[in-house]
């Protein structure tokens, strides 16, 4: 089923992109995780040369769904950049939604996902209220965006 769903789209949306994936049966599974890599564009002297991807494809209905794999903070965290459905996906997507077709399902896709990450600087936020809490950590919204509902 996964092959049916990325068939005619994948081309599309990550033209030259290997994606791989678990070895495990996934033919049961609801969704399944892939991941894959593009070039970023040569900028100098930059060691930074390629972008992590990771895509999620989800059976029934059929959505993909992509994201950037950022480091932030010796952390690798996703960035929502592209979904096939708009109506299914857990936030808002920016640029302007069309109209689409994946696995013969038609609905408003949006975002771009040949987007590709450069290195910024980041800061990892922790505190300690109490033991009984242990340590918590701030993760910045848009790592979290597509990952649970937007509020």
């Amino acid at each position: 089923w996964i092959a049916e769903v990325l068939l005619e789209k994948l081309p599309l949306i990550l033209p030259e992109v290997t994606l791989f994936m678990s070895a495990n049966d996934m033919s049961n599974m609801p969704y399944a995780h892939l991941m894959g890599w593009i070039q970023n564009p040569s900028k100098g002297d930059s060691n930074f040369t390629h972008t992590l991807k990771e895509v999620m494809v989800s059976h029934n209905p059929p959505v993909i769904t992509v994201f950037n794999v950022k480091e932030y903070g010796r952390r690798h965290l996703r960035t929502l950049e592209y979904t096939s459905n708009m109506s299914l996906c857990l936030h808002e997507v920016s640029g302007e939604p069309y109209p689409d077709r994946v696995g013969g399902v038609l609905a408003m896709s949006g975002g771009i996902p040949m987007t590709t990450v450069t290195p910024e600087p980041s800061l990892i936020i922790t505190r300690a209220l109490n033991s009984e809490m242990g340590t918590q950590t701030h993760i910045p919204s848009r790592f979290l965006a597509g990952l649970i509902p937007a509020c």
